[in-house]
C-alpha cells in the first residue's frame, strides 16, 4: 500500500469540553484495502486505548490517572472519555498502523481543553447612567471562578470597541485552587456617533472560553445634553416686556391733556411690569432697576422736547 495512504488519516477532538462531560475523540482513515493492523491512543506520550482487531480481545486499556473510558462507545474509530476533569487537558494522539507487508504508519495529534466554566454572568461596572459629549467612559468587566480565565471583549452598540481605545485584560488567581478571575477595562471618550440618533449608548461585555461558553451582560446609558441658564432666559423675556410696554415721551407742545396721558400710560407700564415681574418671580432688584430705567428715560425725553421749544 502506497504510504500516502495513511497520510489523510484525520483526527476530530473537541476543541473544549466542560467539566464533568462526556468527550468522543474520532480518528477517521481510509486503508484503501489494506488490513488495519491496530489503533493505538495516547494522552501526551502515553498510551491509553489500544484496538488490534487480529487480537482477543480486540480492546486494552492502559489505566491513566482520572481518564475513564466508556468502552461500548469506543472502537476502532473513535474513544469515548466520560467524567473527564481538568487534569484531561492536553494533547491526544492517535496512530493507525496498517497490516503486514506494509506495516505503513501514520500520527496525527490535536489539543483538548476540559473548562471550568464561570458560574455567573460577566459583571459590568462603572458606567454612570448619563453622560454628556467628551465625558469619559471608564468601565470594569469581571468574569469569576473560571479554569482557563475567561476571553473578554467589549462593544458599544452592537458592534466590537475599536482597537485603539485602551483595553487592559489581567488574570487573578483564585486562593485556595486552579480557578482564575479574569478582568478587563475599557477608557474611551465619548463623541457625539456614540450617541446616534437615540441619544443612548450601550455598552456591552462578553466573555468566552473556546466553543463551550459565550455569555454577555449589558448596560444603557443616556446622554445628558446643556439645558439654557434660567435667569438668563427669564432676564431676556422680562427685558422685551419692559421696553415693549415703555411709550417714548410726548412733545412740550402736547403737554396738558396728553401729559396726563404720558403719566398714565408710564403708570400702566410700571404696572404691567410689576405683574410680568411678580408673574415670572424675577428678583426685586432687577424689578426696580426697570422702574428706574423706564423713570429716566421718559424724564430724558421731556427736557429733550423744553429745551426744544425754548
Amino acid at each position: 500500500m502506497p504510504a500516502e495512504a495513511l497520510r489523510h488519516v484525520r483526527l476530530r477532538v473537541p476543541e473544549a469540553v466542560p467539566i464533568g462531560e462526556r468527550a468522543v475523540l474520532q480518528c477517521l482513515f481510509d486503508l484503501q484495502g489494506d488490513a488495519l493492523y491496530s489503533v493505538k491512543w495516547y494522552k501526551g506520550r502515553r498510551e491509553f486505548y489500544r484496538f488490534t482487531p487480529r487480537e482477543a480481545p480486540s480492546v486494552k486499556v492502559f489505566p491513566i490517572p482520572d481518564l475513564k473510558i466508556e468502552k461500548r462507545n469506543s472502537n476502532a474509530t473513535q474513544v469515548s472519555l466520560i467524567a473527564i476533569g481538568t487534569t484531561l487537558s492536553g494533547r491526544y494522539s492517535c496512530e493507525v498502523s496498517a497490516d503486514a507487508p506494509s506495516f505503513h504508519t501514520a500520527l496525527v495529534s490535536a489539543d483538548m481543553v476540559v473548562a471550568v466554566v464561570p458560574q455567573t454572568l460577566p459583571e459590568l461596572s462603572g458606567v454612570r447612567p448619563r453622560y454628556r459629549v467628551g465625558d469619559k467612559l471608564q468601565g470594569v468587566c469581571t468574569s469569576r471562578r473560571s479554569k482557563p480565565a475567561a476571553n473578554l471583549t467589549w462593544g458599544l452598540n452592537g458592534q466590537p470597541v475599536d482597537a485603539s481605545h485602551k483595553t487592559v485584560y489581567r488574570i487573578i488567581a483564585e486562593p485556595g485552587g486552579d480557578l482564575e478571575t479574569a478582568e478587563s477595562r475599557l477608557e474611551l471618550r465619548l463623541e457625539r456617533r456614540h450617541f446616534g440618533d437615540s441619544g443612548r449608548l450601550k455598552v456591552r461585555c462578553t466573555a468566552s472560553i473556546h466553543s463551550v461558553y459565550w455569555r454577555t451582560t449589558e448596560n444603557s446609558a443616556e446622554e445628558e445634553r446643556p439645558r439654557a441658564a434660567v435667569m438668563a432666559t427669564s432676564n431676556d423675556i422680562d427685558s422685551r416686556h419692559y421696553f415693549h410696554d415703555i411709550e417714548p415721551a410726548l412733545p412740550i407742545s402736547n403737554r396738558g391733556q396728553d401729559k396726563n396721558k404720558l403719566w398714565q400710560r408710564n403708570s400702566e407700564a410700571t404696572k404691567s411690569a410689576e405683574a410680568g415681574s411678580a408673574t415670572r418671580n424675577i428678583p426685586d432688584f432687577l424689578h426696580w432697576l426697570f422702574l428706574l430705567y423706564s423713570l429716566s428715560r421718559t424724564l430724558s425725553f421731556g427736557l429733550s422736547s423744553v429745551l426744544d421749544n425754548v
